[in-house]
């Protein structure tokens, strides 16, 4: 789950990125609770992912991945959601992954997601 401010970065970096080749990352990801429903994933939540370039940290795509509201039908990954996040690549060697809430000044749980 992410919160308010949280990400999650891949620490290693992929040989993804030759110049001019297309690429697609595909994932799996959906809503999330902390407790009671009020807590839960709304409308307006979502989880942004970044391929960022290894070497300073820039974005080379981005995406943001919005689950929708918590509740039946639609808790954790039960409605099946898929995200894929295609780019090119430049050639400027290897590139990491980044997946951060999509409003990192709301304090609330925006999205689980399974890579």
């Amino acid at each position: 789950m992410l919160y308010y401010n949280n990400e999650i970065t891949l620490d290693t970096g992929l040989d993804t990125n030759t110049a001019g080749g297309s690429y697609a990352m595909s994932f799996d990801y959906g809503t999330a609770n902390y407790g009671t429903e009020s807590q839960g994933t709304n409308s307006t939540d979502g989880l942004s992912v970044e391929i960022l370039r290894a070497s300073d940290d820039s974005v080379l795509a981005e995406g943001t991945f919005t689950p929708g509201v918590w509740g039946a039908g639609n808790y954790d990954l039960e409605a099946g959601l898929q995200g894929t996040l295609s780019y090119t690549g430049d050639g400027t060697g290897d590139v990491i992954i980044e997946v951060l809430n999509s409003n990192p000044t709301d304090r609330r749980l925006e999205g689980v997601s399974v890579t």
